[in-house]
C-alpha cells in the first residue's frame, strides 16, 4: 500500500477522534448523576442521554454521507471536527440536564470513521483498499484504548468538565490537520462529461440514494452486516455483564479483557485484513470469518460456567488460568473475526458504487447500524437477565447463521461474479 499524505492525515485525524470522544465518555456517567441526583429516574437518565445521542447520530449518518459526495471528505471532515469541537463545548459548560441533552445535537455531524471510510474508498484501489480500510479500524483503536485511560485519570482530580475541554481543543486541531489535506486530481474529460450529464438528467442527492439501494452487491453486503451486526450489538451489551457477573471479574480484570478485545481488533487490521484478501478471494473471506463468528458464538456457549467442557477444562488446567479464559477465546476470537468481515464487506460495498456514490453508502450505512444499537443493548440485557448467558450466545449465534447461510446461497455469487479473485473493478481496469 502506497502511503500518502492524504493517508497519514486521516488516520492521524481518527486517532484524535477516537481519543476525544474517549476523553469524556468515562466521566459523563458521573456527570450526569452529579446534575440529575441519585434517585433512581436519574440514574436511568444516562440510559437515555445514549438512546437520544444515537438517534442523533441516525439522521446524521445519511447527512454527512452526502455532504462528501457533493462536497468531497475533505470539507466533510472538516464539518465534523466543528461539529465536535461545538458539542464537546456545549458539554464542557453543561450545568443541567437540558443543556446536556442539547450538547448532543451538534453530535448529528460526528461521524468522522464514515468521512475517512470514504475518502479511502475513493483514493486507494485494488486489493490495498481492504487493507487501507482495516488501518483505519487500528487507528480508531489506539485513540479508544488510550483514551479511557486519560479520560479515567482527569475525572479522578473532580474536574468532570476537564475532559471536555480537552477534546474540544483535540477536535479544533483535527480541523487544522484536515485543512492540510490535498485536493483531489482534476477529474479527467470523460469523467467531467459524464458528471455534467448526471447533473443534467438531475443527479442530487436523492438518486445518489437511490443508486445505492438498488446496488445488488450493495443490498447483499448491507443485509450480511446489519443480521450480523444485530447479534454482535446484543452480545456487545451483554459481554461486560457475563464477565463481571458470571465470571465474576474485578474492575482491573474487566478492563483487562475489553482492552485486550481492542488490541486484538488492532491488530487484525493491520496485519490480517491484508494478508488474508491476498491470499484468498473476497467471497471465501467473508465466508471464512462468517463461520469464525458463528464458531465464537456457539463456542461461548460450550463453555459457560457449569457446562461439562468449561468444567473438565478447569479440571485440568493450570491452577494460574481463570475461569474466564474459555470464554474470552471464543469470545474476542468471534469479534477479530467479525472486524475482518466488516471491513471487507466495506472494500467490496465501495467497489461496487461510482466514486459520487460512495459518501452516500457509508451514510447509509452508519445510519443504519446507529439505529440498530437504539434498541438491541437493552434486549441482550434482557435476554442475559431472564434466561442466562446461554441465551445470548444462542441469539447471537442464530443471527450469525442466518447470515452465513444467506451469503452462502446467494451473496457469495453476486460478488463472485464481479469480483472473481478479491480484485475490485477499479484495479481491473490498469
Amino acid at each position: 500500500m502506497k502511503w500518502t499524505r492524504t493517508l497519514v492525515i486521516t488516520y492521524i485525524n481518527i486517532v484524535l477522534y477516537a481519543l476525544c470522544y474517549q476523553f469524556q465518555r468515562p466521566i459523563e456517567p458521573f456527570l450526569v448523576e452529579k446534575l440529575g441526583g441519585k434517585d433512581q429516574d436519574a440514574k436511568q437518565a444516562y440510559g437515555q442521554v445514549q438512546s437520544f445521542y444515537s438517534i442523533i447520530q441516525t439522521i446524521g449518518s445519511p447527512v454527512m454521507g452526502v455532504v462528501c459526495d457533493h462536497l468531497g471528505a475533505k470539507k466533510g471532515f472538516i464539518l465534523v471536527f466543528a461539529g465536535s469541537a461545538l458539542s464537546y463545548g456545549m458539554l464542557a459548560y453543561a450545568t443541567t440536564m437540558t443543556m446536556l441533552f442539547a450538547s448532543k445535537i451538534p453530535a448529528m455531524f460526528q461521524h468522522a470513521f464514515l468521512c475517512a471510510q470514504t475518502l479511502v474508498a475513493v483514493s486507494v484501489e485494488g486489493t490495498d483498499r481492504a487493507e487501507a480500510l482495516g488501518l483505519l479500524m487500528t487507528a480508531y483503536t489506539i485513540g479508544a484504548t488510550i483514551g479511557p485511560f486519560v479520560g479515567g485519570l482527569v475525572g479522578a482530580s473532580g474536574d468532570y468538565y476537564l475532559g471536555a475541554k480537552l477534546a474540544t481543543a483535540g477536535s479544533l486541531l483535527s480541523i487544522v490537520l484536515s485543512l492540510l489535506i490535498p485536493e483531489p486530481d482534476a477529474a479527467p474529460e470523460d469523467d467531467m462529461r459524464q458528471a455534467a450529464e448526471a447533473k443534467e438528467e438531475g443527479h442530487g442527492a436523492l438518486q445518489g440514494i437511490r443508486k445505492v439501494l438498488t446496488n445488488r452487491i450493495v443490498l447483499c453486503v448491507l443485509a450480511t452486516k446489519l443480521t450480523t451486526s444485530v447479534g454482535n450489538s446484543i452480545d456487545g451489551a451483554a459481554r461486560p455483564l457475563i464477565l463481571k457477573n458470571n465470571f465474576e471479574l474485578k474492575e482491573a480484570g474487566l478492563g483487562f479483557a475489553m482492552s485486550l478485545g481492542m488490541a486484538c481488533n488492532a491488530l487484525s487490521g493491520a496485519f490480517v485484513v491484508g494478508a488474508l484478501t491476498r491470499w484468498l478471494s473476497t467471497a471465501n473471506v467473508i465466508t471464512l470469518c462468517l463461520a469464525g463468528m458463528c464458531l465464537g458464538h456457539f463456542g461461548a456457549l460450550l463453555v459457560a460456567p457449569g457446562a461439562p467442557i468449561h468444567d473438565g477444562f478447569m479440571q485440568f488446567a493450570s491452577t494460574g488460568i481463570h475461569p474466564a479464559t474459555p470464554y474470552l477465546v471464543f469470545s474476542i476470537g468471534g469479534s477479530v473475526f467479525g472486524f475482518v468481515m466488516a471491513t471487507v464487506l466495506t472494500s467490496v460495498s465501495t467497489s461496487a458504487v461510482p466514486d459520487d456514490c460512495k459518501g452516500s453508502l457509508m451514510g447509509i450505512e452508519h445510519g443504519m447500524f446507529s439505529l440498530a444499537r437504539v434498541g438491541t443493548p437493552a434486549f441482550g440485557t434482557y435476554l442475559l437477565a431472564t434466561h442466562g448467558m446461554e441465551s445470548v450466545s444462542t441469539c447471537c449465534g442464530s443471527f450469525v447463521a442466518v447470515a452465513l447461510a444467506g451469503w452462502h446461497f446467494y451473496g457469495a455469487s453476486q460478488v463472485l461474479r464481479h469480483i472473481p479473485t478479491g480484485i475490485t473493478k477499479e484495479s481491473k481496469k490498469d
